[in-house]
């Protein structure tokens, strides 16, 4: 699962990737946490997924900062 946040600057965004991984290790400890920098905007959800299709390993589920963010991955997911 990745988290699709804000920039590093964003406390709203710490505090939400925090509950993230919070939520991960109460779900199962062996799952990796991944964070990529969307800038909480439509367009860097779409730039969050071009940057994770060119790992070998894509996430099986996302973690949006907002709904804009879940837009911005939806419309990434949908194009490839």
């Amino acid at each position: 699962m990745a988290y699709t946040g804000s920039d590093q600057t964003d406390p709203v965004s710490d505090l939400r990737y925090q509950g993230y991984l919070q939520g991960l290790n109460e779900a199962s400890g062996r799952i990796i946490p991944w964070q990529v920098e969307s800038g909480g905007s439509n367009e860097g959800g779409r730039a969050a997924v071009e940057r994770l299709f060119i790992k070998d390993t894509l996430p099986t589920a996302f973690f949006c900062y907002n709904d804009d963010v879940a837009v911005g991955v939806r419309q990434g997911l949908f194009l490839r």
